[in-house]
């Protein structure tokens, strides 16, 4: 919390206070003279109130705002819990504006009143005119609701950068505060204002057995209207610019990089805005949550990722077998793999998944377990291929497809047979006779309806090296899954094979 309180807080307040006793001044030394048409000694009375008055009601907000502000906040340095220190200023910038308010119009109250009586020498012992009385007391009441609402305005806007600089997140629930009470209250003493203007100039007119002036009642909308305006343009653009920046922000999240897609907002205001920003912060919090579980998952299916597609090597007989992984993303659906059946036979396999990162690496996982598992003697490529599309229909209904390709040696019978689904290549090194050198495939992944059944075919294995392998297409740029099974030519004893 770098702000610095003190000096030039209470500077602004009381360049503040200043500017706006001033307009105060001269809008009752205006509505004495037009308004309700006094007479130099009504002027003069006005006079000694604003120099009697105004003086004792501007040491009273200075000393309240000394008391009700300042104080506060230069304790709040000693606490040393940074987040409640920073909680403690935040509400008490956040309610002071609304403590003014009710301060200004309770002591400009009752200052005029004491001041009234006493400058006309009313007691209560003599006989007080009861209706020069009443609408003295109305145009107080009037007068000074309406200045307690545009200070409180005027105080909160001033406040608003000290508000921001706190970079406070969260809030408590809303004590009553809102920005479309203070506007209503705003347009209602605004009516009854000027309907009391209003009313005391035609009182006065008649009185004196002339007619009102159009100027004159013009003017006297017109003042209130703009002071009305002012109070409500104040309280209005604090309000809406907080909407449109929360709303900037919202609109503005699909295109931030990661590392700033969980920034908050400051709040500034205790009115609805402040709400909002308050929400949208929870928000923001659950989202870091969930993002930071989704990475330790993604971590966690990294890790089993990298053990399950850990090269592997080794030697049946005359063959070697070897996978190759090259990934570009940590988490995806590509694999490869080898396996010996029990009967004997060498299974390669290589293939995608097409899908989002997590699902497709959950059913990766599950193609290889399959893969690995469940070979029954004398069962072909086809068929195996084929129960693994029955086994993974249910896991394949959100949209995953996967592209794959099964070939299995048989040392004994001197035959290779494969099957694929999708575009996954096999091929065999030198070609045999029947069979393509690079045998493409003929149907669709596994987990499209239209896609048919997995082709199949089978070759003998020709004498002397031979290389088979089942790798994934060029399609899927960057990563290559392939496995292969090398034969070299020479039998355990060395002879030709």
């Amino acid at each position: 919390m770098k702000t610095e309180y003190g000096r030039p807080l209470w500077r602004r307040l009381t360049c503040l206070y200043v500017v706006l006793a001033a307009v105060t001044a001269l809008g009752m030394l205006v509505s004495k003279k037009y308004v309700s048409r006094g007479g130099p000694e009504d002027i003069e009375f006005v006079w000694r109130g604003l120099l009697i008055g105004l003086i004792p009601l501007f040491a009273g907000l200075c000393a309240f705002t000394f008391f009700r502000l300042l104080v506060p906040l230069r304790r709040t340095r000693n606490i040393g819990d940074e987040p409640e220190r920073i909680r403690l200023a935040w509400e008490r910038l956040a309610r002071f504006p609304g403590e003014l308010r009710l301060f200004y119009f309770g002591c400009g109250t009752a200052i005029t009143t004491v001041y009234r009586l006493a400058a006309r020498d009313w007691t209560f012992a003599s006989p007080i005119p009861a209706g020069e009385l009443a609408r003295g007391i109305s145009f107080d009441l009037s007068t000074f609701a309406a200045l307690a609402f545009v200070h409180a305005a005027a105080a909160r806007r001033l406040l608003r950068p000290y508000l921001r600089s706190l970079q406070w997140y969260r809030r408590e629930e809303s004590r009553g505060e809102s920005a479309v009470n203070d506007l209503m209250a705003i347009a209602a003493l605004g009516l009854v204002y000027e309907q009391i203007r209003l009313f005391v100039y035609a009182v006065v007119v008649f009185r004196d057995g002339e007619e009102p002036q159009p100027a004159v009642l013009l003017a006297i909308g017109a003042a209130v209207f703009g002071v009305s305006l002012a109070a409500v343009w104040l309280v209005s653009s604090m309000l809406f610019r907080d909407v449109d920046l929360l709303a900037s922000r919202i609109r503005g999240n699909a295109g931030l990089p990661r590392r700033r897609l969980f920034e908050r907002l400051p709040i500034i205001s205790s009115h609805e805005p402040g709400a909002l920003a308050s929400a949208y912060n929870a928000l923001q919090d659950r989202f870091e949550r969930e993002y930071a579980r989704y990475d330790r998952e993604l971590q966690l299916a990294q890790r089993v990722q990298e053990q399950l597609l850990s090269p592997r090597e080794g030697h049946i007989g005359l063959w070697r077998v070897a996978t190759v992984c090259d990934r570009i993303e940590d988490v995806g659906g590509g694999f490869c793999d080898w396996t010996q059946t029990g009967d004997g036979r060498i299974a390669l396999a290589a293939g995608r998944v097409v899908g989002d990162r997590l699902p497709a690496a959950l059913v990766m996982s599950a193609i290889l377990t399959l893969l690995r598992s469940g070979w029954r003697p004398d069962i072909s490529a086809g068929e195996r291929l084929t129960e693994l599309g029955v086994a993974l229909k249910e896991l394949l209904a959100g949209g995953m497809c996967v592209h794959i390709a099964v070939a299995v040696i048989d040392p004994n019978r001197r035959i290779v047979e494969w099957s694929v689904a999708g575009e996954v290549s096999v091929a065999i090194e030198p070609s045999p006779a029947g069979a393509d050198r690079k045998l493409e495939p003929e149907s669709g992944p596994l987990g499209v309806q239209s896609a048919g059944l997995p082709t199949f075919s089978s070759v003998l294995v020709p004498s002397g090296r031979i290389s088979i392998a089942v790798r994934t297409a060029e399609r899927f740029a960057g990563e290559r899954f392939e496995a292969q099974a090398v034969r070299e030519g020479r039998e355990p004893d060395g002879r030709a094979s």
